[in-house]
């Protein structure tokens, strides 16, 4: 069942509209989301390693794609610092800024990162405290290359992983928390971008509506799969291409993602930029059920690089701002 958010825009007004777009394609915001690992672990024997895995993967980001706007993480433990400090070595005119979640249960955090020379962040606040396994970053972006684009809200998403029913319920549980938020936050464009741990869209639960249920179906802060790439996403060589988990051994899932409210699927305002949405090293030639190492998505030291940092890949995708002018009457 596909869930494309569709415009209802009347004959006359779509005319208007496209006559009348002005697009700014320098506001248009590169927005990813990664979960890290808890790494770098600075106090790990591991350290060194992983500070020049995550420098190698940053220079191929920055070559590939350029400097991320706002990203997303998941499970930064307290590795968000050096995560940061190796992001502001590499990419030319930073610093990169950030704030996170308190630490869960878990010891894991949310957190969101910022290139401060081309957006700002105008406010934060932390979702589902005491409702949600890894509580959720949320904060509002300006950006600061497109004064005339309203606020954009970006958020750090991760949901209580596992397949078994337990945790599908949990998940279930979750999405409304998160979907409710959406509602109060009583924004047109939020994008909430993280590790959502899901298998598919007919994950089965004790009762009521799964995790993905709960955010896609209609009503209220609805969400959309920004890709629309909608099914059983597990073992399953249709969405080969955009699978993120687990890059060192066995790539067979797609957890990371962007689910989005329907203002940025209609063409008016902030938009998802068609076709820019790819998962970093991911370009579908590598062998299913097997390393990402397998493929080409990336040069050889890259992929080994994602491979080993992280069990998960990164997800990126552009957002530009279109605004209507409407003209004086004659």
């Amino acid at each position: 069942m596909r869930n494309r958010a569709t415009p209802r825009l009347n004959a006359l007004t779509a005319l208007l509209i496209a006559a009348l777009w002005h697009a700014h394609p320098a506001g248009a915001l590169l927005v990813g989301n990664w979960n890290i690992a808890n790494r770098p672990r600075s106090a790990a024997a591991s350290a060194a390693a992983d500070l020049a895995d995550l420098r190698v993967i940053a220079q191929h980001l920055l070559d590939t794609r350029g400097v991320p706007d706002v990203l997303t993480l998941q499970e930064t433990d307290r590795s968000t610092p050096d995560f940061v400090d190796v992001l502001n070595s590499v990419f030319p005119g930073a610093p990169i800024a950030f704030v996170e979640s308190p630490s869960d249960q878990g010891s894991d955090r949310t957190a969101l990162l910022w290139n401060t020379q081309t957006t700002a962040l105008v406010s934060h606040e932390i979702i589902g405290t005491g409702s949600v396994t890894h509580p959720a970053t949320a904060g509002v972006f300006r950006s600061l290359t497109d004064p005339v684009a309203p606020p954009i809200s970006i958020w750090s998403v991760h949901l209580e992983s596992g397949n078994d029913r337990p945790n599908r319920d949990q998940r279930a549980r979750e999405t409304p928390v998160l979907r409710q938020a959406v509602v109060d936050a009583d924004r047109r464009d939020v994008i909430l971008a993280g590790d959502f741990n899901w298998f598919g869209d007919e994950e089965s639960v004790s009762a009521g509506r799964n995790a993905w249920q709960g955010f896609t179906d209609p009503g209220p802060g609805r969400l959309f799969d920004v890709v629309d790439a909608v099914g059983t996403w597990r073992d399953n060589p249709a969405f080969l291409g955009l699978h993120t988990q687990d890059p060192g051994a066995r790539v067979d899932d797609r957890f990371d993602m962007h689910m989005v409210t329907a203002g940025l699927l209609d063409g008016i305002g902030w938009d998802y930029l068609a076709a820019s949405y790819a998962v970093l090293g991911n370009n579908a030639t590598h062998t299913l059920n097997e390393a990402i190492t397998t493929g080409t998505g990336a040069d050889a030291a890259s992929l080994a690089a994602l491979a080993s940092f992280s069990d998960h890949l990164p997800v990126f995708a552009e957002y530009g701002y279109r605004a209507v002018v409407i003209p004086e009457p004659a």
